[in-house]
């Protein structure tokens, strides 16, 4: 008989362990999204802050894991890639903050810039004369106007040589 009673008594002790463990698994888990997304964003800020952009890189591809529509990550990530002179997957982040916030124009800017430097004069222009529609007195975006004028000038040059060589 007293066997019993100790089997019971022990039984609500475990049972009792298992769920406060089961709560606080819960508890933890399960936080809202938005507080996940803010704690790995404010981590990548204090990677950043130190200089260890690979691991800000993890940081920042978590919160747009958690948040797709979160241009400003995707903007930084664009950030680091390029300090990491890793210009494919900068390019690729800047694209997405674009496509995900067409206002972001930091990213619009860097894409820009990118595209010019890529050769692609006709979009980067595109993406220069939106930026100055909207602020007339940007620095970047008005730097990126003499290198339109000398394409266009080298593309005439290059036109005009071609076409006298055939006969």
């Amino acid at each position: 008989m007293r066997r019993n009673m100790k089997n019971q008594l022990c039984f609500p002790g475990v049972a009792g362990i298992i769920l406060v463990s089961f709560t606080v698994l819960f508890a933890t888990g399960c936080a809202p999204k938005e507080e996940k997304k803010a704690k790995h964003f404010d981590k990548a800020q204090e990677y950043i802050a130190r200089n260890e952009l690979k691991k800000a890189v993890i940081e920042l591809k978590d919160v747009v894991q958690l948040d797709p529509k979160d241009d400003t990550a995707y903007e930084q990530l664009g950030e680091i890639y390029l300090k990491l002179k890793e210009h494919g997957e900068a390019f690729q982040s800047y694209t997405r903050a674009v496509s995900v916030n067409p206002e972001n124009i930091k990213a619009q800017l860097k894409l820009g810039q990118m595209l010019l430097l890529g050769t692609k004069t006709d979009e980067a222009r595109k993406k220069a004369d939106m930026i100055l529609e909207k602020f007339p007195d940007d620095v970047e975006a008005l730097d990126c106007w003499p290198v339109f004028r000398f394409r266009r000038k080298t593309s005439r040059a290059a036109s005009r040589r071609s076409k006298r060589r055939l006969p």
